[in-house]
């Protein structure tokens, strides 16, 4: 396991409107949920706005061979959202970035490939590395406030 320099980044999956989900990873959460629940974020969240926070992990990154963990351990967690409600209902983690996309060619391949690392001791051991937390303890009380009001609306 080849650590990156202190880097701890955090997986997070938030529930859009229509029933559908989204993935992403950063390393400023509170910055991110700003973005999201605000003008900014990512295409699928700008056309499908967030309803609430659903789930957030926190992941010490490191490499798994040439390819950071954080990369692969949000693809992994996308993935199972995507096998559990329908690929067409996630976006994010190479699974699109608008809800008119769908994966590239190359997308799908690290897909398939990080899947197949999940049965694997370094994918194993990277799921095991994912602690949930919850994202209050993550965010300002002013980023906590705007994301509250707006998703009591």
């Amino acid at each position: 396991m080849d650590k990156i320099a202190e880097k701890t980044c955090f997986i997070y999956v938030l529930r859009l409107n229509f029933e559908r989900w989204y993935i992403g990873c950063t390393t400023n959460f509170d910055q991110r949920m700003k973005s999201h629940f605000g003008k900014g974020g990512a295409v699928a969240t700008k056309e499908c706005p967030p309803i609430f926070i659903h789930k957030v992990f926190m992941l010490d990154d490191y490499r798994i061979r040439t390819t950071p963990a954080r990369q692969v351990a949000e693809v992994l967690v996308a993935n199972s959202y995507a096998i559990r409600y329908g690929y067409e209902k996630v976006r994010g983690a190479k699974h699109g970035k608008g809800w008119q996309d769908l994966p590239s060619k190359n997308n799908l391949r690290d897909i398939k490939r990080f899947q197949k690392w999940k049965t694997i001791d370094y994918g194993q051991e990277l799921m095991s590395n994912l602690v949930e937390v919850d994202p209050k303890t993550l965010l300002s009380d002013k980023t906590l406030n705007k994301i509250e009001n707006l998703t009591r609306k």
